[in-house]
């Protein structure tokens, strides 16, 4: 494990990232936060881990504070065989604020807004006023649920202007992107 929290550190050094190993008791074993033999705490999305031991496939978690990082994280997670069975599952924990600089302006047609969120309707990124509304809810009424499906529905931006809301569901993550446009602009 000493081994393993050498080369994991390495490799995500000066990026945000970390990388954890966490056994079946949701136990962090490894935390790329900190040094190696750290007392280190359980997982906080053990909702998550939980589906992967489960399942023995990969899951996105949603939002959530980090007791190590202490804020707001998700993760990736994938599990670990040994023996054929699901022993330990890895995270990596990105830098949130990656997913913003994917929706950067400069991508959209001036006036136009993209978001991703998670499963609980929390902000991971916007393409605008992302620090403001970072781990904020997404507006109740702008999220598709009126619909029952993705697709476009009407409604009101956070500062009361009409859009054009264009919504997406991933399968995977139950992650929610998001494009829209003031009507005005259309």
């Amino acid at each position: 494990f000493a081994g393993f929290h050498r080369d994991a550190s390495a490799a995500v050094r000066g990026t945000g990232d970390a990388i954890l190993l966490v056994d079946r008791g949701l136990h962090q074993i490894i935390n790329t936060r900190v040094p190696y033999g750290t007392r280190l705490p359980q997982i906080v999305d053990a909702d998550t881990a939980g589906k992967v031991f489960a399942t023995g496939k990969p899951a996105i978690g949603g939002l959530v504070t980090g007791p190590v990082a202490r804020r707001p994280v998700f993760s990736v997670i994938v599990p670990v065989n040994l023996d054929g069975e699901v022993r330990y599952v890895l995270i990596l924990s990105p830098e949130p604020t990656r997913l913003s600089r994917i929706l950067e302006p400069q991508y959209l047609p001036d006036g136009w807004v993209a978001r991703v969120s998670d499963q609980n309707g929390l902000i991971l990124a916007r393409s605008t006023r992302h620090r403001e509304l970072f781990g904020k809810p997404v507006p109740a009424d702008d999220t598709g649920q009126s619909t029952g499906r993705p697709g476009l529905i009407k409604t009101r931006d956070r500062d009361g202007a009409p859009v054009l809301i264009a919504n997406v569901w991933s399968e995977l993550s139950g992650w929610r992107s998001a494009v829209w446009v003031p009507l005005a602009i259309l």
